[in-house]
């Protein structure tokens, strides 16, 4: 099923749909978290033999209700999905049976018995593989001058709070993207999505996200992808329109490039970018088709566990 308004209700007339729908994204967890609410007397639906029925419309119009949430996402720097579909990257085709990678974590009715909410998680990895091209992963040149290191089991980068914004005279804050680019003070590039694995990018993406709290929680590492003895990495200016690429000194990108052990933990995806925690959980799209229930569907997608393995909607607030 494609992810298109023709395979799902119509969520604009607001007084029409029986669906209300908030989806939220959790980059730590690489998921995209969906809940769809169905409003029972609206669907001309009646307990109990109606609740089947609502699992089956649910099921089957969940491509049309997750399309707004998948099409905002952040890809890169400066596009969202539907910006690669503008521009020719991506064939909308291609997001054929994309919500068959999706995984129900619940279904329930609200406390009135009106409304049937149910919950998926979404891998993002799932709608990363859909950009990899390459056969095979593209290294960086190895750095042409020296700097005294050594190998370790992962990269960890450090970007939380305001930093300048290079090219600019502002500062901001890191945010969340399938593909970021990492880049050394000269500008000369450290990691993009060729430099991956590709058969990484389609399991566990590029970068994991972490936040401070989880990398304290897991000893200073972040997340288990970058090992228990990661290189731990400052970033010192964030690059491109959607603040997703970061710039660090020119003595990191030298240790990640001259060291060739370092140098392939780029293309083992054995990087960990630690963001602000609120930049974690954006929310692409809380489209309502109906009035909200007491019982909130965003609380119940939020709570509810991800799928996929654990390491831009609108961007991040």
């Amino acid at each position: 099923m494609a992810l298109s308004a023709q395979n799902g209700p119509a969520l604009s007339g607001a007084g029409d749909s029986p669906y209300s729908v908030d989806a939220r994204l959790a980059w730590d967890r690489r998921a995209l978290l969906l809940s769809v609410s169905l409003d029972l007397v609206r669907a001309g639906l009646r307990l109990p033999e109606g609740r089947l029925e609502a699992e089956r419309m649910i099921d089957r119009d969940l491509p049309g209700l997750a399309k707004d949430a998948v099409l905002t996402l952040q890809v890169d720097s400066y596009r969202r999905v539907s910006d690669t579909i503008m521009d020719g990257t991506l064939d909308p085709a291609r997001l054929v049976d994309l919500a068959a990678a999706a995984t129900r974590l619940d279904s329930r009715f609200t406390r009135d018995m009106g409304r049937l909410v149910a919950t998926f998680a979404f891998p993002l990895d799932a709608v990363g593989a859909l950009y990899v091209q390459h056969g095979q992963a593209i290294p960086p040149a190895p750095a042409l001058e020296w700097r005294p290191g050594r190998g370790h089991s992962g990269i960890v980068i450090v970007a939380i709070g305001a930093l300048p914004v290079h090219g600019e005279a502002v500062e901001d804050r890191a945010r969340a993207c399938l593909f970021p680019r990492i880049f050394g003070a000269d500008m000369r590039l450290v990691l993009d999505r060729d430099g991956v694995d590709p058969s990484v990018l389609q399991t566990v993406g590029e970068v994991g996200y972490a936040s401070t709290a989880m990398a304290t929680a897991s000893g200073g590492t972040g997340a288990s992808r970058s090992g228990d003895d990661p290189l731990l990495v400052m970033a010192t200016e964030l690059f491109g329109t959607a603040r997703t690429d970061l710039v660090i000194s020119k003595d990191d990108a030298l240790t990640i490039l001259g060291i060739p052990a370092n140098r392939d933990l780029l293309r083992q995806g054995k990087v960990t970018i630690i963001l602000d925690a609120d930049r974690l959980g954006a929310v692409p799209t809380a489209r309502q088709a109906s009035a909200a229930s007491a019982d909130s569907p965003a609380d119940a997608a939020s709570a509810g566990p991800a799928a996929g393995p654990q390491p831009s909607g609108p961007q991040s607030p």
